[in-house]
């Protein structure tokens, strides 16, 4: 009971079913943004800096901060790959996998790709009066694409082009007439990078800007669609 208690609350604050999906809607509330998990930090280093990845120093990770950043890396290709176990005290099967990287196509271009997926594990389903209806998995991926150039000496632009499929319910059954199907869309960033260069001096500065998943609306098989999470840093 305490398990699939913890699973449910999980699913219900990391994906992106949303009672509005299937039933009415209140026209005067705010939006809730769906597949919430593309606001989870997946590299260690910003995730214990408190989510600050977008004026760091450029590495592979950059591609989910900053695209703009590459540009000024120190190393012409660089990869990442993190595993982050979720709600690992409470659950065993939840984890987020990311896996990036660049190259410099030239000197002031960059291409990069990054493979961003969610398992939220194994949920049981049940009906109105509490039966067990079977068991079924809850995924979100989300692939992007990434292209940098530099715009001056210090200043680089970067966009990114993302490809997302959440899959909240991937082998239910249909339960009280309702069928959930997975959820697709594509969305965008655009971020800016300057930094200084005072060679001469201890310390330079960097400035960094983006605005990312920038995209249609999810729909999981209702009339209602659900707006993505769009994010300013």
């Amino acid at each position: 009971m305490t398990r699939n208690f913890v699973r449910m609350i999980a699913l219900m604050s990391i994906t992106a079913l949303s009672i509005q999906t299937y039933a009415q809607t209140n026209p005067g509330r705010i939006p809730s943004p769906s597949i919430p998990f593309l606001k989870v930090a997946p590299d260690a280093r910003a995730a214990a800096m408190g989510d600050v990845g977008v004026a760091t120093s450029a590495d592979a990770n950059a591609l989910y901060w900053n695209p703009s950043k590459l540009v000024f890396a120190e190393k012409a290709t660089g990869v990442a790959v993190s595993y982050t176990p979720w709600l690992r005290q409470l659950v065993n099967d939840m984890s987020i996998y990311y896996l990036a990287g660049y190259h410099k196509i030239a000197k002031d271009q960059v291409l990069g790709l990054s493979i961003n997926y969610f398992d939220m594990g194994e949920f049981q389903a049940t009906t109105q009066n509490g039966q067990v209806a079977g068991n079924f998995y809850s995924r979100d991926l989300a692939i992007s694409g990434s292209y940098a150039r530099k715009l001056s000496r210090n200043m680089s632009l970067g966009i990114s082009l993302r490809y997302i499929n959440s899959n909240p319910a991937a082998g239910a059954p249909v339960i009280n007439g309702i069928a959930l199907k997975p959820g697709t869309t594509v969305a965008g960033d655009i971020g800016l990078y300057y930094q200084t260069d005072n060679r001469d001096k201890k310390m330079n500065w960097a400035y960094g800007a983006t605005i990312s998943n920038l995209g249609g609306q999810v729909s999981y098989g209702g009339v209602q669609k659900n707006f993505i999470p769009t994010n300013l840093r």
